[in-house]
């Protein structure tokens, strides 16, 4: 459903939006600009008629939304998991320090004041509901819904059991949420991912600059009767939609949630 509304400027602006960022139409028609310089640039350089330049435009056009989301998702799933982690350290040692939820909440938010991120409002909602009298489960499951995987889950049931019956073996459970190497999993994986994507980008640049030197090596007497071929034109066309294509699905195929429910 969120990528069929991705068609749409309007709806584009609108999910982006929704992901914390400010975006405008006419950061859509500065980005579709620069691509369909870019594209028509590659056109001319091939000969390509102005018929077949158009349709590949018109691919950009339609497939562009779906790239730009991909790169805002990206810094979206990014900057929430280093949030994530970095809620999970520092309530660890906040709370072995003054043994109380809303104390650690409270030492823990100073460490989001500066970034302003989705996870400081929901620590913020958090400590209003305890201050309202609500329970510990209600109060944090403002992080949980945003910010849900069994190692939140499992430092807060024990804070919550060191609230209720104290003890120092309740706070040494704390040691228990071992994340750094699920951590360190998920940043070599998105590493991994990330280079595929740069590979990406290096292997559509490579094929440009092939099929360049492949038409300009031979003598211009013999290439100009090739360019007016309607063949040539329509085989240098479908090159160049495949390679949009693949790397729209390359771009977008490789994006992905950083905090899993089920881990």
């Amino acid at each position: 459903k969120e990528m069929k509304n991705l068609f749409k400027i309007n709806r584009l602006k609108s999910s982006i939006e929704k992901l914390g960022y400010h975006y405008s139409v006419l950061d859509y028609l500065k980005s579709l600009g620069i691509y369909s310089l870019l594209l028509s640039a590659v056109a001319l350089a091939h000969k390509l008629k102005w018929q077949f330049a158009v349709l590949l435009i018109l691919t950009v056009i339609l497939l562009l939304p779906f790239i730009i989301y991909a790169q805002f998702s990206y810094t979206y799933e990014f900057q929430r998991f280093n949030d994530y982690c970095l809620y999970l350290k520092q309530m660890t040692i906040q709370y072995k320090t003054h043994k109380k939820i809303k104390s650690a909440l409270l030492q823990t938010a100073e460490a989001f004041k500066e970034n302003s991120s989705r996870m400081h409002t929901c620590i913020l909602k958090a400590i209003e509901d305890i201050e309202d009298g609500e329970n510990f489960e209600t109060a944090l499951r403002h992080i949980e819904d945003h910010y849900c995987n069994s190692y939140i889950l499992k430092l807060h049931s024990y804070m919550i059991l060191g609230e209720q019956i104290g003890g120092d073996n309740v706070y040494q459970a704390l040691n228990n949420v071992d994340f750094e190497d699920w951590q360190s999993d998920v940043i070599r994986f998105q590493k991994q991912k990330n280079n595929v994507k740069k590979t990406n980008i290096y292997f559509t640049l490579l094929s440009v600059g092939i099929s360049l030197c492949c038409l300009y090596m031979f003598p211009m007497d013999l290439m100009r009767n090739l360019f007016s071929l309607t063949q040539f034109q329509l085989m240098t066309f479908l090159y160049f939609e495949m390679l949009i294509i693949a790397y729209t699905l390359v771009t977008c195929g490789l994006n992905g949630k950083w905090i899993n429910r089920k881990e």
